[in-house]
């Protein structure tokens, strides 16, 4: 299994190197190309969620 993460994820490569190789990437650099051998992908969301 093949896992690309946001490189601000923390610990995500040792949570996850146990159970598939994990390539870490700048979230805002992630193309499809990058991707396209990928089973999981897992980002961040910045969106600010408040009671503004």
């Amino acid at each position: 299994m093949k896992i690309v993460a946001d490189q601000q994820i923390p610990h995500a490569a040792q949570a996850f190197s146990a159970f598939a190789e994990v390539t870490l990437c700048n979230g805002r650099e992630i193309t499809a190309e990058k991707i396209q051998h990928a089973d999981v992908l897992l980002l961040r969301s910045v969106t600010v969620v408040d009671a503004n």
